[in-house]
């Protein structure tokens, strides 16, 4: 990154059409919209969306650039738009001193002994889930997100009771399901449409959900240990968090935190592990590679050694694999605070700057056949954190990265480890489901035998 005291703004080429259709057409094929403009205007091109222009990169060079610079010169964009779905609070929206002391906070929760410290129950929850499919269809996402949500609820809550835990699970795939993806762009879009259809889940789902977190968290105040089964959790931390002047965080900073660890905690590990399910059984020589290296860690009474599972390399190449090439968040959103130059270009203060992952991962100087899924690839080479950065980066990288990391192995090895699939059909197209994309829910795997 460079400063330059009085050049003037400038912006790099791209498409001048209407701002509706731009982001209706980024909203609709990502990966298109993004690729097609890179062709024609190259790396970085900038175009007109609902809130303004954006300049959209996955060069590694910018990459570094945008990542590295203070959240003060690049902050996030249009917060109040993220804050109309997960709440103004929100961990991924706080700046400054505010930002720094609760991710310092709660990141042990998320780190080394911690996460190995939830293999067993990783193990256990994909266990149960699978052990009650039958023979026939079955949608991997909505299997990949029932378990990444039951783990992640374990993570916040840790609720001994399992009715109370069915009753989390059903409220936050309700609230999930009803989230639109132009939300994002659009804020407050279902205060002004009619509460019929799709749209019209929004609010009563929100509330349903908002009502629960409420009570959760009034109960934990009143009895820290009622209703739970004993060790630290996301809300007791939260709980525990003081500011230098004594205060603690409100209700409604803590339901805003409890949102969006209950969202982004499973939605996005749910779908890179739906797509690498499907990617592993569209391929024999990498599904009898797989389970060969799963075979190495089954302890002979069928039961796998769940820490060695998180060790595999092959399992672990896989796993990469699928997030860089069907990238949950196809690009990181962020905004220009203060003057910053960029390939040149001294971008007006406002100006939306769009990290690519779904470009950056697609680079073939980087990745040879990025249109092929090859695992190897990451045995054979570790990525920079600008050349595949499947969790964002900078100051606002996703604090359970490893976590998730961590439990896609697991998932993943005990799903193959276990239980026969096949695939039906072409391959999956990836789209919007709630906040992130995933693979469609057409084209179901064909569950065989236990």
């Amino acid at each position: 990154m460079e400063r330059q005291a009085r050049s003037q703004p400038s912006l790099p080429p791209g498409p001048r059409g209407a701002a509706w259709l731009q982001t209706a057409r980024l909203v609709r094929d990502a990966e298109g919209f993004l690729r097609k403009n890179v062709a024609r205007y190259g790396d970085p091109f900038s175009a007109p969306i609902r809130d303004g222009t954006v300049v959209f990169t996955g060069r590694p060079d910018l990459v570094r650039d945008i990542f590295a610079a203070p959240t003060d010169v690049i902050s996030p964009y249009a917060p109040e738009h993220i804050a109309s779905v997960l709440g103004p609070h929100a961990l991924i929206l706080l700046t400054g001193a505010a930002h720094k002391h609760e991710r310092a906070m709660l990141m042990p929760l998320f780190h080394g002994a911690h996460v190995s410290s939830w293999t067993r129950t990783m193990v256990e929850v994909t266990r149960r889930h699978a052990g009650a499919l039958k023979t026939g269809d079955v949608n991997a996402l909505d299997l990949c997100q029932r378990i990444a949500l039951d783990i992640v609820l374990g993570v916040i809550f840790g609720f001994s009771d399992p009715a109370r835990q069915q009753q989390a699970l059903d409220l936050t795939l309700e609230f999930v399901g009803a989230i639109h993806p132009l939300q994002i762009f659009f804020d407050g879009l279902t205060a002004h449409l009619p509460a019929v259809g799709p749209l019209g889940r929004w609010p009563k789902a929100q509330a349903a959900l908002d009502a629960f977190l409420r009570d959760e968290v009034a109960r934990r105040r009143r009895d820290p240990l009622a209703g739970h089964a004993p060790g630290q959790t996301v809300l007791d931390m939260l709980l525990a968090i003081r500011y230098d002047d004594g205060h603690a965080l409100a209700d409604s900073e803590v339901c805003d935190q409890l949102r969006t660890f209950l969202v982004t905690g499973h939605e996005t590990t749910a779908g890179g592990m739906a797509w690498a399910l499907d990617a592993v059984h569209r391929d024999p020589a990498i599904y009898a590679r797989l389970s060969d290296e799963l075979a190495t860690v089954d302890g002979g009474d069928g039961d796998s050694d769940g820490d060695a599972l998180g060790r595999l390399p092959f399992l672990g190449a896989i796993c990469d694999e699928a997030l860089r090439l069907y990238p949950v968040i196809p690009y990181v959103p962020k905004r220009v605070a203060a003057p910053f130059v960029l390939d040149g270009h001294e971008l007006p203060i406002g100006t939306g700057v769009f990290v690519a992952s779904a470009l950056a991962h697609m680079n073939p100087d980087v990745f040879p056949e990025p249109e092929r899924f090859r695992p190897e690839r990451f045995l054979e080479r570790r990525p920079t954190a600008f050349e595949y950065f499947p969790f964002g980066g900078g100051a606002k990288r996703c604090l359970a990265s490893g976590f998730a990391t961590h439990e896609m192995r697991i998932v993943l090895g005990t799903l193959v480890a276990h239980h026969r699939f096949q695939t039906r059909g072409g391959p999956l197209r990836p789209v919007h489901h709630g906040i992130s994309r995933g693979p469609a829910r057409r084209g179901p795997l064909i569950h065989s035998a236990a």
